[in-house]
């Protein structure tokens, strides 16, 4: 592997690149890609699909035409309802809501005035807050004012705009009305935690669940009797929770100016939709008993018009004085809620590895859908995921191949920048080439050179270390430069390790290539390979020779490679007296960590690493994705002994995932020296997703960074001592990367 500058440089590099300049955009294309974003995100929160029973993917289907020919605000409108349409959502509102109407009434404290009957009617259309340095005194003044009331009416309809919610008044009041506690609705809501993989596992505990408002109670009072309650409401209210309890337990009437919607009673969302606010339902009501449901037991016109002698008022008497024989809330639905979530996979479409365009949209869309709220490290992406939508969307309508379409989404895939993104699937085989050279490449200084072959008799005038010149007459360097848009990789040095590893040299099945080959001794020649499918994936490059061992000087050495968990015991007991010890992590590991770095903690440290997975809410407030945060803790010692001598850990471009993590717990557990060059840069368990045309894709599922909280995605572990391989050096035999960890404990430097 390379190390050089650029390696060096590559974070600052990444953060400091221009953006791109925007590609155009063709109309329709923009329109698909903003309804895609509204379908994206009623497609995680909207509580009407946790159980699957609504083909979320088919309403996109279905109204993408209409979406694409929309030609001004009426048609797209329409298309976009046409979408929504399914969710049976009352809440649903495309485009601007209309002007709220707000009474006329003059400024100051909430009235309290007498009507016949012994009903009392409280306005409260400024509602008071109970941070208010009066508050307590004005709810006793209003106590006492309602203690003779047979009945009761609050007007809660506000005289302006206000982000000052009625409930505390109304709850205090509503005490001294109750003949028994009264439990308040809840909402639920949706919430995701990172993705859940649709195909293979993962040990990153992603899970989708509701997610439950702790309901409150109301206690009577010392004084409290049971009397009727009316709540005078409009679309301007933000209608307490206690009013539909009140409702629901037959003590309460609500009186409703204008046309109820879901919107009146549930948490929602609003998205700008291309210019078009939409709103949608993002959670539900829960009743104590299981149920759900809301509705009105008077139904008037809006008007401005407040006191005694309103419409509103008047109702409200009227259904007082109807009492016993019409019952609050007689006339609502009400239903049980569904207990479960119900997680499915998303559907593969069939094994056509072409799709139509439609499902190519739906390919492009749901692959957005899941990295936009699902990938922890869109931060640090070079160019803004948003932009990836569009643009590749419009790449779908050219499409006229099974090549060409597993190629843009191998090239979506490698946006991402990060090495556990892999795509699978026949079509992106059949693209990419379905048979491998029998060599494996590597990139040192900055040549392509043969690291090992993999089958001798096939590769018999080839040697190892041969530097790789050209691959049927294409120098190396312009085939990786070619290729690189479809690779992901999240170095510079991963960049090398990914395209030699699974893209440089691919072809045909039986097909010959031809190389030319410079070897050691400088001369040029060509030989001719046979690439193969056995090759394509072959097995991982190992080490030989002890996997644990004493070196001269009285230093221990450990392949983490190849060490596993029940050897943990016995290779500590060999290298207990050693002054230093060398864990070589250019590999991959077997789970150690675990077990190693509770015997390095002289640090005393409980802390290895933080963990961020991204988190999705639905209910109000939670509009854009956040991520949650934990931290990590080294597991105890269990009594056994401390390592006290110097440690080293060697690392490079192969060191990736569990292994940089096995890092995270040797620094956080000792005064580890990293020697060698920088690794991978991708950390954090693995989810997956599927996509029409039979592929499916892998990607980092949470975000994971040091103890301290410093960035481990895109930057890997640093050397402290930077140090790479030479073609000399591997030619002679030698591990320059491990003589010179040995020098630095030899000398200090």
């Amino acid at each position: 592997m390379r190390l050089h500058l650029l390696a060096l440089l590559w974070p600052a590099l990444v953060a400091a690149a221009p953006a791109p300049e925007a590609v155009p955009v063709p109309p329709h294309v923009q329109r698909i890609a903003d309804a895609a974003r509204l379908w994206s995100r009623v497609q995680w929160v909207h509580p009407g699909l946790a159980d699957g029973r609504i083909d979320w993917d088919r309403a996109l289907l279905d109204a993408m035409p209409a979406i694409a020919e929309a030609g001004n605000d009426a048609s797209r409108a329409a298309a976009l309802r046409q979408l929504l349409e399914p969710l049976k959502d009352s809440a649903v509102r495309v485009g601007p809501a209309p002007a709220p109407t707000y009474v006329q009434a003059t400024a100051g404290p909430p009235s309290v005035e007498a009507l016949p009957g012994g009903v009392m009617l409280v306005s409260l259309h400024r509602p008071v807050a109970a941070w208010q340095a009066d508050f307590l005194q004005r709810v006793a003044d209003l106590q006492r004012a309602l203690a003779p009331a047979s009945a009761l009416i609050f007007d809660l309809r506000p005289a302006e705009p206000s982000w000052v919610e009625p409930a505390d008044l109304v709850n205090r009041l509503l005490t001294d009305f109750l003949a028994q506690p009264l439990v308040l609705p809840a909402t639920r809501a949706r919430m995701h935690q990172g993705y859940i993989p649709q195909a293979g596992g993962t040990s990153g505990g992603y899970f989708s669940a509701w997610l439950t408002q702790a309901s409150a109670m109301l206690v009577p009072s010392g004084a409290a009797r049971a009397r009727p309650v009316v709540f005078i409401v409009n679309e301007a209210t933000v209608i307490p929770p206690a009013a539909l309890a009140m409702q629901k337990s037959g003590l309460g009437y609500i009186v409703a100016e204008g046309t109820p919607s879901a919107a009146w009673f549930v948490p929602t969302q609003e998205l700008d939709v291309g210019g078009l606010p939409v709103r949608f339902a993002s959670g539900e009501l829960v009743f104590e008993d299981g149920q759900t449901g809301f509705g009105v037991d008077l139904e008037l016109k809006p008007s401005a018009q407040a006191g005694p002698g309103s419409a509103a008022v008047q109702g409200a008497v009227a259904l007082l004085a109807r009492q016993p024989q019409s019952r609050p809330g007689q006339d609502v639905a009400r239903r049980p809620l569904a207990p479960l979530a119900r997680w499915q996979p998303d559907r593969l479409y069939g094994e056509a590895s072409l799709p139509n365009l439609g499902l190519r949209r739906l390919a492009v869309i749901r692959f957005w859908s899941v990295i936009d709220n699902f990938f922890p490290y869109k931060a640090l992406l070079e160019r803004p995921w948003a932009e990836a939508l569009p643009e590749f969307l419009a790449r779908m309508d050219t499409v006229g191949s099974e090549r060409e379409y597993a190629l843009v989404i191998a090239e979506m895939a490698a946006r991402l920048h990060d090495n556990h993104v892999r795509l699978r699937g026949a079509s992106i085989d059949r693209a990419m080439g379905e048979a491998a050279l029998p060599l494996r490449l590597a990139v040192v200084e900055d040549r392509v050179v043969v690291n090992e072959k993999l089958d001798s008799a096939a590769a018999a005038d080839v040697d190892r270390w041969d530097e790789v010149l050209t691959i049927d007459a294409e120098p190396v360097a312009a085939a990786m430069a070619r290729l690189e848009r479809f690779v992901p990789s999240a170095t510079p040095d991963t960049r090398d390790r990914n395209l030699t590893r699974s893209a440089l040299g691919r072809g045909a099945e039986g097909s010959s290539a031809r190389l030319q080959l410079r070897g050691a001794d400088g001369r040029l020649r060509e030989v001719t390979l046979l690439r193969s499918k056995l090759h394509l994936q072959p097995p991982r490059e190992r080490r030989g020779g002890e996997v644990v061992k004493l070196l001269p000087g009285n230093i221990g050495y450990v392949d983490l490679d190849r060490l596993t968990v029940p050897e943990v015991d016995a290779m500590f007991e060999q290298i207990k007296h050693t002054r230093a010890i060398v864990f070589d992590m250019r590999g991959y590991p077997n789970g150690t960590a675990w077990s190693i770095a509770p015997r390095l903690n002289v640090k005393g440290a409980k802390e290895a690493a933080v963990f961020e997975p991204p988190q999705l809410f639905g209910g109000g407030g939670w509009e854009e994705p956040g991520r949650g945060q934990w931290a990590q803790h080294l597991p105890p010692r269990e009594g056994k002994p401390l390592y006290r001598g110097r440690v080293l850990m060697l690392i490079d471009a192969r060191t990736q995932s569990q292994a940089e993590h096995t890092g995270l717990f040797f620094e956080a557990a000792c005064d580890v020296v990293f020697v060698g060059s920088p690794s991978a840069g991708s950390n954090g368990d693995v989810t997956r997703l599927v996509i029409p045309g039979g592929l499916d894709l892998s990607f980092t599922g949470q975000g994971v960074r040091h103890a301290d909280g410093r960035q481990l995605q895109r930057v890997g572990l640093r050397p402290h001592i930077g140090v790479a391989p030479t073609l000399s050096g591997l030619r002679a035999g030698r591990d320059e990367v491990l003589e010179r960890a040995l020098a630095f404990i030899e000398t200090g430097r």
